[in-house]
């Protein structure tokens, strides 16, 4: 009798386990992959159709072909070769977290998409939509570019807009400046005990206008092509 009692028990355990919120519950993909050509998702071939989720690493070969296309909900996001980000979702959008190489976007501006670096990050902007493409060029350096619709550049608070057509060349000195905010009876600039003050660090940055590159042009022509093309996915 006590046997039985046991497994009643355990099997009463088991099933409020899997009935709590958020256990056993398989997590909802972002999107899916639409085209690959050398690209993987954690590590491991990407072949067109597979779900990605929110944590999910992506990447493409060094071969010059390389490539990675998803679509996730109305956007789309693209790495060219040599590239490697990770994929997460922000509140009524996504996110790449490019961490080497060149990732570029498309939305229609019903959700909002941003590519994060540790420089700094680009969002769409606008409800008309937009299509950019981010390049980490150097260590302190990123070129953005806009091919249609206006992106923003945010590095630390520091708003750049880049208008359709224009390209920047965004330079980041990871030596931050201090500036202090005060409350409203201090003098501005002024540092006081510590719990008075907030102290935001910005890096300083310089934003230069620039001709299209060589990658932007793949970029564009790229994205083109397959969304022109009668055989694209």
């Amino acid at each position: 009798m006590r046997s039985i009692s046991h497994g009643i028990l355990a099997a009463a355990l088991l099933v409020s386990v899997s009935l709590a919120p958020g256990s056993g519950a398989a997590a909802k993909p972002l999107g899916s992959v639409i085209l690959s050509e050398g690209g993987s998702v954690d590590n491991v071939n990407a072949s067109v159709g597979a779900s990605v989720f929110s944590g999910d690493a992506i990447g493409t070969t060094q071969n010059a072909a390389g490539r990675l296309r998803l679509r996730l909900g109305v956007a789309q996001v693209f790495l060219l070769a040599d590239s490697n980000a990770t994929l997460s979702d922000i509140p009524g959008g996504v996110a790449a977290n490019l961490t080497y190489g060149t990732a570029g976007f498309s939305t229609s501006g019903a959700e909002p998409v941003e590519i994060r670096t540790s420089k700094g990050i680009v969002r769409s902007k606008g409800p008309d939509g937009s299509y950019g493409q981010v390049m980490i060029a150097g260590p302190h350096e990123l070129i953005v570019t806009s091919f249609h619709g206006a992106l923003d550049i945010d590095v630390d608070g520091q708003i750049q807009t880049v208008n359709d057509g224009q390209s920047y060349r965004v330079v980041v000195d990871d030596d931050p400046a201090d500036q202090t905010d005060t409350d409203s009876g201090g003098s501005k600039g002024m540092k006081k005990n510590a719990g008075d003050i907030r102290v935001r660090r910005r890096r300083p940055v310089v934003f230069y206008i620039i001709l299209f590159g060589a990658a932007a042009l793949l970029g564009y022509f790229y994205y083109h092509h397959l969304n022109e093309s009668p055989s694209a996915p």
